[in-house]
């Protein structure tokens, strides 16, 4: 394998001292793919994965730091989707919003490593279903708002017994300040 340079601005008490090591190619291009997921959306980073493996272990290191993971209207299969949320431990706010090919296989995914989460949109994944949600609600302590409009097989009543805490129910023929 070839190498490359890798130049590092290390800060110390007496100035700014630069320091350069030598890495392999492989390992520059996932310092670089790394990097990059402080700026690139996670589709982007989905599609950069497909580029090599150094470049798809660079995106599974940065996947690791993601807060917000936002893959509305992605086309993503469930399998690939688990394996992405299972990276993303530090999630807080995930929206998988008209992500159709999603299931519980995804969903049971956070529930089992994103504990800080605070927010899921599931809108539209037709798929997922009472059990999933009943899982990350009880492991997402930090839960505060779930949409699941368009979850078909969660009943209107799982989602007024279970769920209302974390939904925003109304009647659209009532009247209050959400009809202004």
């Amino acid at each position: 394998q070839g190498f490359c340079v890798i130049k590092a601005m290390v800060e110390r008490s007496d100035g700014v001292e630069e320091a350069t090591a030598e890495a392999t190619a492989a390992a520059g291009v996932v310092a670089v793919a790394k990097g990059a997921g402080s700026f690139l959306s996670v589709p982007t980073l989905c599609r950069g994965a497909a580029v090599s493996i150094a470049w798809r272990e660079g995106i599974e290191h940065a996947l690791e730091e993601c807060i917000v993971v936002d893959l509305t209207y992605f086309f993503i299969s469930d399998k690939v989707a688990e394996r992405l949320l299972r990276r993303c431990r530090r999630a807080q706010r995930i929206n998988l919003c008209g992500c159709r090919c999603l299931g519980n296989a995804t969903v049971l995914a956070i529930a089992e490593v994103c504990h800080d989460l605070v927010e899921l949109n599931l809108t539209g994944n037709p798929a997922v279903t009472p059990v999933a949600i009943e899982e990350v609600v009880r492991t997402c302590k930090r839960l505060d708002t779930m949409h699941l409009s368009g979850c078909d097989r969660i009943s209107e009543r799982a989602l007024v017994e279970k769920f209302a805490r974390f939904c925003s129910i109304f009647d659209e023929g009532e009247e209050g300040p959400w009809a202004a």
